[in-house]
C-alpha cells in the first residue's frame, strides 16, 4: 500500500524521501594544535536538512496528496528547469493513489499543481490553481514536497483551474473546437 507523507493512507510517494542526516565536526578548544582525527567528533542527526522535491499535487479539504520525486528524478523540461516525468492524468487513473477526494470527481474538479525546480536560481517554481492561494494551504504543499527552506516562487497557472468553463475556453483556445484527450495531459 501506497501512504501519504505522513505515512497515513490517502496520498502517494513513489520514491524515498532523501535526507541528508549529516553532523557538524566539534573540537576541543583548548588546543591551538590542529585535532587529532579522534578529537572530530561526529554527531549523527544533530543537523538535518531536508532535500527539496519536486512532483504533481492536489489539494481536497485541505490535504495536499499526489506525488513528491526526488530532484535526481526530475526532467530538465526547458534549460535551468527539473520537472516531474509525471502528470496528473495518468496518476490520477493510478490504482495505488488513494485519494481523499470522491471517486466520482475527475482529476480537473480538485485543485491542482506542479511544483518544478530551476537549478540556475536554486528555487521551487510552483504552479496551481488561483483557489489555493491561502496562507495555510501554501505551507502545506511546501511541507508536503520539503520546501521549508527553499526559496518558492508561486505562479497561479489557467491549465490548473477547477473551473469548467475557463477550462474549456482555455482548451478551445489551445486546440480548437474538438481537443485531443491525449494531448493535454496537464
Amino acid at each position: 500500500m501506497i501512504r501519504n507523507r505522513e505515512g497515513q493512507s490517502g496520498g502517494v510517494i513513489v520514491t524515498a524521501n532523501p535526507r541528508l542526516r549529516c553532523s557538524r565536526p566539534s573540537r576541543r578548544t583548548e588546543s591551538t594544535t590542529p585535532p587529532a582525527l579522534d578529537t572530530v567528533l561526529i554527531l549523527c542527526n544533530k543537523f538535518h536538512a531536508a532535500m527539496p522535491q519536486l512532483g504533481i499535487f492536489w489539494v481536497y479539504q485541505g490535504q495536499v496528496f499526489g506525488r513528491a520525486r526526488a530532484l535526481a528524478a526530475g526532467e530538465e523540461s526547458r534549460s535551468g528547469l527539473l520537472d516531474s516525468p509525471d502528470d496528473h492524468t495518468s496518476l490520477w487513473e493510478n490504482p495505488e493513489l488513494q485519494k481523499p477526494a470522491p471517486a466520482h470527481l475527475e482529476y480537473t474538479e480538485v485543485p491542482r499543481g506542479r511544483v518544478v525546480f530551476s537549478t540556475e536560481e536554486q528555487r521551487a517554481i510552483i504552479y496551481l490553481d488561483a483557489s489555493l492561494s491561502g496562507t495555510a494551504v501554501r505551507k502545506r504543499i511546501r511541507s508536503f514536497f520539503d520546501l521549508a527552506d527553499t526559496p518558492v516562487s508561486w505562479k497561479e497557472d489557467p491549465h490548473y483551474t477547477t473551473d469548467a468553463r475557463k477550462l474549456k475556453a482555455m482548451l478551445d483556445r489551445e486546440f480548437g473546437d474538438d481537443p485531443p484527450a491525449a494531448r493535454f495531459t496537464a
